[in-house]
């Protein structure tokens, strides 16, 4: 959030409900309609942000504005009060506040632990035309999630990412965010490889749960289907030669909503 929202909001808290009922009474005091951005309609960030405000008892669709903005332009559009915050993948939460420009009042984790973020998708016809390269990739991408999930290896990836040719940001930033660092309650610890990698139809049926809330499509569309022929564990089981174990538990999300 913007330093002058985070401030009418009020101090740090742990609680995450807390956290939402200062957002609602601060919308609630009057003034202008909040503007928030998210990198894309359809990404993780806009669907864990609806479902949080929408526990703080915050209508999404009215009460604030959810823009989309691209994850590089946020930080300047902060400064330049284009919007008065962001959900956003890291590290662009550092990156505003180690800038000055912002200050973080929640992480993701807090709304739904240990939550699935970015995705590999191919289309289906190159993977029936590829199925080797296609798991070729897959073997690939999971070494380099395993060698990203070492804290041994932090300062490599951040040292790689904040080349001016890929995200162009101090290390540090990227380094806030990365195994190994110290949690300090403003940035989400990122995870590569284990749980993080595999692909439930759980976690499916709850996006497209979430997308059906919003109105991101109608009732005609079969959901199960649609999550079957998307999420496919089978060619994750295939590339690991592991089953994918059951969930252990009840996911953890915020409370409500």
């Amino acid at each position: 959030m913007s330093p002058a929202l985070a401030g009418a909001i009020g101090p740090d808290v742990a609680d995450v409900m807390a956290v939402g009922r200062r957002l609602a009474a601060t919308i609630g005091a009057g003034g202008p309609r909040l503007r928030i951005a998210v990198v894309h309609a359809y990404s993780s960030h806009d669907l864990l942000l609806r479902y949080w405000l929408a526990a703080s008892g915050i209508d999404p669709a009215r009460q604030v504005e959810l823009v989309v903005v691209p994850p590089v332009d946020m930080v300047a559009a902060l400064e330049a009060g284009e919007i008065d915050g962001f959900c956003a993948g890291a590290p662009w939460g550092a990156v505003a506040t180690q800038q000055g420009v912002g200050r973080t009042i929640l992480v993701s984790s807090a709304i739904w632990q240990d939550h699935p973020e970015k995705c590999f998708g191919v289309t289906a016809d190159w993977a029936e035309r590829h199925p080797d390269g296609l798991q070729a990739v897959l073997r690939a991408l999971l070494r380099a999630q395993h060698y990203c999930d070492d804290p041994a290896n932090a300062e490599d990836v951040a040292e790689l990412l904040s080349s001016p040719d890929r995200l162009g940001v101090p290390a540090a930033a990227l380094r806030a965010s990365l195994p190994g660092a110290e949690a300090d309650g403003g940035v989400d610890l990122s995870r590569f490889a284990g749980s993080a990698s595999v692909p439930r139809l759980e976690h499916a049926a709850w996006f497209l749960d979430q997308m059906a809330r919003w109105g991101r499509f109608g009732t005609e569309v079969d959901r199960t289907a649609l999550a079957r022929a998307v999420y496919r564990p089978d060619l994750y089981e295939q590339a690991t030669g592991e089953e994918i174990a059951p969930l252990a538990g009840p996911e953890r999300f915020c409370a409500g909503a």
